[in-house]
Parts: structure tokens; sequence; C-alpha cells
């Protein structure tokens, strides 16, 4: 499965969950001007059941569950690649901006995309400008 195939899939199967942006808990989250906002879902009827994007296609698509920790495994069941599901997962987790040679923060243009066409897939409107 190519990166353009799981987001039409994402689209296709997003009416079947409640899809949110969630604020990053982990560690040094609280050192951020703006925290990260991880895309979450949960399976309508069942909120309890909350999944990253590869997991709820995988859900969709072939009903097991993974963990979070699991997403390698939920990528293999959907034929994605392991690359293609890191930089899935890390769109999600708004993970969009590295660090520049002279210690300040720069946008990384492809993983902003990324991410604005999981938002789009989902129907989940970003509230904010990004700001690394």
């Amino acid at each position: 499965m190519t990166t353009e195939e799981f987001l039409a899939g994402l689209k296709t199967i997003s009416n079947q969950f409640d899809w949110t942006l969630q604020h990053d808990t982990g560690l040094h989250s609280e050192r951020r001007a703006h925290p990260r906002l991880h895309l979450k879902a949960s399976l309508r009827g069942s909120p309890d059941a909350v999944f990253d994007p590869i997991a709820a296609v995988c859900y969709a698509r072939t009903g097991k569950a993974f963990e979070a920790r699991s997403w390698p495994d939920a990528a293999r069941a959907l034929g994605l690649t392991t690359p293609d599901g890191a930089r899935l997962l890390a769109a999600s987790h708004d993970r969009t901006w590295e660090d520049a040679e002279d210690g300040a923060r720069k946008p990384v243009g492809h993983m902003l995309a990324l991410r604005k066409q999981l938002l789009d897939a989902t129907g989940v409107l970003l509230r904010r400008t990004a700001k690394g």
C-alpha cells in the first residue's frame, strides 16, 4: 500500500470514527509554547477504543485492533512499508518540524503537507497555525 492509497482508505473509513486532536502528554511536552496535537480516533459507539490513523484503517479493514506501540504491526497488516508508516505516524503526532543548524527549528514541508492530508481525510480542522 502506498501513502496515497492509505490516505484514500483513511478518507473512506473516516466516518466510522470520531476524530479529535489531543494534546501531547509525553515527556517534555510542557516545554513547548504550542503543544503537539495528536490525531486520534475513537470508534463510534465505543469511545474507549482509541486509535491512531494507521490503527484505525487497519481495524476497519481487518477487524484487528493494535495498541499505539504496535503501529509497525498495523502498518505491515496494511502493506505499508515501515518508513511510510513512520512518516504517517509522525505527521499524525504533529512531528513536522526539525532542528536547524543554528539551534532553531524549521518546518519540514513534506511533513506539513502530509499532516494536512491526514486532517483533510479525517475531516478534522486545525484551529491554530503551526508554530514549531
